[in-house]
């Protein structure tokens, strides 16, 4: 009788120990700052063209071309304030990823490239851009953070 008494509470307090040491787990913030598990986020991308326009007649809006991992995207840039020269789009990223944004924009055409990048914000942030023509590799970290990388 001792032995099955024994038996059951030595029951209890491992699932007891199971029950609080799961909700440690379920608990915790995923985007506490030192998590650094890849999320899902979507990102609001705007981009300024660089003046003088070379080809201010054209009519077809530039393309947010970006990816990370196996995954590619593009969506097209418009003007929110009727600035045609200020446009924006929202992009769906992963968090904690390398993600590499590059801008398709016809009216930017050098005579050899049109990928642009000189002034791109994500959220809010300049990415800064260590030339004019081409593309921009990026980290958004969990707590907010933006990073540029090679």
């Amino acid at each position: 009788m001792k032995a099955k008494n024994f038996c059951l509470i030595v029951f209890a307090i491992i699932l007891i120990s199971a029950f609080f040491s799961g909700c440690g787990m379920i608990g915790k913030d995923p985007n506490s700052p030192d998590d650094t598990t890849p999320h899902p986020k979507s990102v609001l991308v705007k981009y300024v063209r660089v003046q003088p326009i070379p080809y201010p007649e054209g009519i077809i809006p530039p393309t947010v071309v970006w990816d990370y991992g196996t995954y590619q995207g593009g969506n097209q840039a418009l003007s929110e304030t009727g600035d045609e020269n200020t446009l924006t789009t929202y992009i769906q990223i992963s968090t904690e990823t390398k993600v590499t944004l590059y801008i398709n924009d016809i009216k930017e055409y050098n005579g050899s490239n049109y990928q642009v990048a000189k002034y791109v914000y994500i959220d809010g942030i300049e990415l800064v851009v260590s030339y004019t023509y081409g593309s921009v590799s990026f980290i958004y970290h969990n707590d907010g953070t933006i990073k540029v990388v090679p």
